[in-house]
């Protein structure tokens, strides 16, 4: 199987990591925790989903599930409450707290509430649980990557995160994903490398609003753990 297959995969077979402690930011209704926990079965899944009734979702589908734990808290630059619009169907993957869509729902009142939601940095959140690693960080969170990466760049600069799996698009003219030029410089300059894109969704490909997953393996994990996997060195 090659490179940009299947990214869960790939950590194990590919990077050599069997994540222990996952953080899936953006986690909806609970989509990917079985995916997960199938590949990971022992694993800790961290589940983190701010809006109210699409959490109520999470939290019941994940109620029975072991290992799992979910919490009703966006991930940001910032400390705060704030209200923002959201989709009135608790199970829209498109919600988002960046610039953009809060600007276009609110040109259509019918289609959006308003709810109140608690942010917090990713680093404040992973001292105050006393979490001393994360193996793999998984941000979906629809044009708000890059506050959420700001929000955890302690973790970061010390290489306390192995893996990063983000959402991106590849033209800055696409507005509705974060720009795959800023994720990158933000995560070089903490000695982040891509390893692989994955999941290339081409709907959008006519009006460039193409996008896909990228996979970014720290310095610490690829300077003392890594194994070619190609030359077994």
């Amino acid at each position: 199987m090659s490179v940009g297959t299947n990214y869960a995969v790939d950590l194990v077979q590919k990077i050599g990591l069997q994540p222990k402690t996952i953080f899936d930011v953006g986690a909806n209704i609970g989509q990917t925790v079985d995916f997960y926990r199938n590949i990971y079965p022992k694993a800790s899944i961290y589940s983190f989903e701010p809006i109210p009734k699409t959490f109520s979702k999470l939290q019941k589908y994940c109620s029975q599930k072991n290992g799992v734990h979910c919490f009703n808290i966006a991930f940001g630059e910032t400390t705060e409450s704030m209200d923002i619009e959201v989709v009135k169907d608790e199970t829209s993957v498109t919600n988002s707290l960046s610039n953009e869509f809060q600007a276009n729902l609110k040109k259509d009142s019918e289609s959006y509430e308003t709810v109140r939601i608690k942010v917090e940095m990713l680093d404040d959140f992973v001292k105050k649980n006393d979490i001393p690693q994360i193996d793999l960080l998984k941000i979906d969170t629809e044009g708000y990557e890059i506050a959420v990466l700001n929000g955890v760049e302690k973790l970061l600069a010390s290489g306390k995160v192995s893996a990063i799996i983000c959402e991106a698009g590849f033209m800055r003219s696409n507005s509705r994903n974060t720009y795959f030029g800023d994720i990158n410089d933000l995560l070089e300059q903490h000695g982040y490398s891509l390893f692989g894109i994955y999941e290339m969704g081409h709907i959008g490909f006519i009006k460039a609003r193409h996008y896909g997953n990228l996979l970014y393996i720290s310095k610490d994990y690829r300077e003392n753990k890594y194994k070619n996997w190609q030359i077994g060195y």
